[in-house]
């Protein structure tokens, strides 16, 4: 970029993109100087390019390794609730389980109070009650 102002900017012939010697300096000498300059701004220009080449990986490069790290960090985070997600599944299976041997075991009583009542005996209860 600097080169290519250089060129543009410093040569009377614009459209060239290479400096032109003057007029005035029209021997041999100002044309090898001219040349010297034209190559070394090439060779600038090819700096230039690695350079910009090489700054375009690095950046990149940082930004595949944030988003690793962003991913990782995501995968992290989605391990964790999965975990709480399986303990939370695990309590409710057993509360459920407890529920249900609740259940059982008030459907056992109200079966046992019912045969008492049947037989026309006092209630369990009713005894344990005196």
């Amino acid at each position: 970029m600097h080169a290519n102002f250089l060129r543009n900017n410093a040569s009377a012939s614009a459209g060239s993109g290479h400096f032109e010697p003057a007029p005035q300096h029209a021997g041999g000498d100002a044309a090898n100087a001219v040349a010297r300059v034209n190559a070394k701004l090439d060779e600038l220009d090819r700096v230039l390019q690695d350079v910009r080449q090489k700054d375009i990986k690095r950046v990149e490069e940082e930004e595949k390794a944030r988003l690793i790290e962003k991913v990782g960090t995501k995968a992290m985070e989605l391990n964790k609730a999965r975990e709480e997600l399986a303990q939370t599944q695990l309590r409710k299976a057993q509360a459920e389980e407890r529920l249900r041997a609740h259940e059982l075991l008030v459907q056992i009583h109200k079966t046992i109070e019912n045969a008492f009542v049947s037989s026309g005996r006092k209630s369990v209860y009713q005894n344990q009650n005196r």
